[in-house]
């Protein structure tokens, strides 16, 4: 997505690992963001682990000068045998206007890591249209540090993406950063 009163373009990429017996380790996502043939802005994440047969999610907000019209990504990573199970935190996000007609992204979750989840723990999340195809994305960190068993809520505006908007979902995933 790209808001031109706000200069800020969005994108979100869900990372699938296919391997059933291997982890993905030290994911690096990158996205181009262009304007016709020129890059206008490139932005990379790293996911420390997807464990086998899982997907994370990685949003991406950037400030462009110009429309953007398409985007690329690609990923690397390194893969080891799986460790002990541990599963993504996951869940669904809702929105709602905030007062300067961003589109606001909310949610909540239990931190279900068997330690306390570090306030570095970043949240990403995809917004979709309801045909299923990501349409914005973005990032946000907890307040605070969470306990293992707690839940906490998070938030955070989207200038790339208006108020008015209504995504048909919103979904999120939870780095496993510990203290």
């Amino acid at each position: 997505s790209y808001r031109a009163s706000s200069g800020a373009a969005s994108a979100g990429v869900r990372i699938q690992n296919g391997s059933t017996s291997l982890e993905a380790t030290w994911v690096e996502v990158t996205v181009n963001f262009w304007a016709g043939d020129v890059i206008m802005a490139t932005d990379s994440h790293y996911v420390e682990l997807i464990p086998p047969g899982e997907s994370a999610l990685a949003g991406f907000e950037v400030f462009v000068d110009a429309r953007v019209s398409r985007l690329t990504a690609f990923v690397t990573c390194e893969k080891q045998p799986a460790g002990a199970v541990r599963q993504l935190i996951t869940g669904n996000a809702r929105t709602r206007a905030d007062y300067f007609g961003d589109l606001e992204v909310y949610g909540q979750f239990r931190n279900t890591y068997p330690f306390r989840l570090s306030s570095l723990a970043r949240i990403d999340y995809v917004t979709r249209g309801s045909d299923g195809t990501i349409n914005g994305g973005g990032y946000t960190y907890p307040d605070s540090s969470v306990p293992s068993g707690a839940t906490i809520g998070w938030q955070i505006s989207n200038f790339a993406l208006p108020g008015t908007m209504s995504p048909a979902s919103v979904e999120f995933t939870v780095e496993a950063e510990s203290d």
